[in-house]
């Protein structure tokens, strides 16, 4: 709890993988604060909204990143999103990610799965 409490007081800085499958969002959680509704490729979607909640309540900005492939793995890391936003660009930010990288983008059903064929 005390790496929280540092984490909320920007003492120290925590980082999270919160790669949560879409089965898991859609019937794990009975509670709608757990889902975010949102648009995805034009159509109504949901995400997960774990790291949303904890940004919030720390006050914390998140860093999302996707890898891709380009003469090997490569890792984009995007803006720090400040947590009063997060809402609002993390449908955007996976959506640009996947149009800009659809050839590389892992199917969730994989759990922290990236495969490459060579």
């Amino acid at each position: 709890m005390t790496s929280v409490m540092d984490a909320a007081t920007n003492q120290r800085n925590i980082i999270l993988f919160p790669d949560i499958t879409p089965d898991f969002t859609q019937f794990a959680s009975k509670d709608k604060a757990g889902k975010l509704k949102c648009q995805l490729f034009g159509r109504p979607a949901s995400l997960h909204s774990g790291i949303i909640r904890l940004a919030r309540m720390m006050s914390a900005k998140v860093v999302f990143y996707h890898l891709y492939y380009d003469n090997g793995l490569k890792i984009y890391i995007h803006t720090p999103v400040p947590a009063n936003k997060v809402k609002d660009e993390m449908p955007g930010i996976i959506e640009k990610s996947i149009r800009e990288y659809s050839t590389d983008w892992m199917l969730w059903h994989s759990h922290s799965l990236f495969f490459i064929n060579d």
